[in-house]
């Protein structure tokens, strides 16, 4: 996780911000000031969450969290840093003022009169930082409660990817138990067939065409060789004589007839 690839494109979690350091006001100036100071890093989240699988997008919002809790820690030290300089700045507005009175009291109005407009510099100076630490403060509960939100996203996705593995464990559990359950039903009714008399019945019937499609084969081979052989009976043609006649299934064959 901390040692994330770096490619191009348009992806959101794509890390465009390498070029940062402690010096870098990047949310006051340049191209990436409006994307900071809108929090764009992570504008399609909510859409892959309802597209990419648990996986993928817990690899996302966890490199999402990283990038977040890196740019809030570089916030923090600009923001402390900022801090220490606002009170330096302080310092010297205190050494001045007392520089003023020992310069009134020893130099002379001209000496003072220089001395009050540096200080009112300074103080406006002073004032401008400390508008801007405060941006940065309030920039920085922004960012701490976007990372908190991403966090419970993850826990979500994490709980989501959990529940959705309990179900195919129970789907995989119900499927062998079904397959199984097939396995003996399908023997037992393959069973029941072979010994029901509609397949004997089949495999007679089979035996019967296989018999008439190879005496049909043989009398057109005997035709070719001898066109002017007469067949006086086809024993497959039906005689209507014998359509009303009844008989058994099991009609047993009779050689005395």
């Amino acid at each position: 996780m901390t040692r994330l690839k770096c490619i191009d494109g348009e992806d959101p979690m794509v890390p465009r911000w390498l070029t940062i350091s402690g010096s870098s006001p990047l949310w006051t100036k340049g191209s990436l000031s409006e994307e900071y100071l809108l929090g764009a890093l992570h504008p399609t989240l909510v859409k892959q969450v309802y597209e990419c699988s648990s996986e993928e997008l817990m690899n996302r919002a966890g490199k999402s969290v990283v990038w977040g809790l890196h740019f809030v820690s570089a916030l923090i030290d600009r923001v402390h840093d900022a801090g220490r300089l606002v009170w330096n700045q302080h310092e010297k507005i205190l050494a001045l003022h007392a520089a003023n009175k020992e310069l009134k009291a020893s130099i002379g109005q001209e000496l003072a009169a220089v001395a009050e407009r540096r200080v009112k510099e300074m103080e406006v100076e002073f004032e401008r930082m400390r508008a801007e630490l405060e941006s940065h403060r309030s920039q920085r509960r922004e960012l701490e409660q976007e990372v908190g939100l991403l966090r419970s996203s993850l826990d979500g996705a994490r709980n989501d990817r959990a529940r959705l593995e309990d179900d195919i464990h129970s789907l995989t559990e119900a499927i062998a138990f079904l397959e199984a359950k097939l396995k003996v039903e399908g023997q037992k009714a393959m069973g029941t067939y072979k010994a029901s008399r509609g397949f004997e019945f089949g495999l007679e019937k089979m035996g019967r065409v296989s018999y008439e499609f190879r005496y049909r084969v043989v009398l057109e081979r005997l035709w070719g060789m001898h066109s002017d052989i007469m067949i006086e009976l086809d024993p497959f043609i039906e005689c209507f004589e014998d359509a009303n006649i009844e008989m058994d299934l099991d009609q047993p064959f009779d050689d005395d007839t």
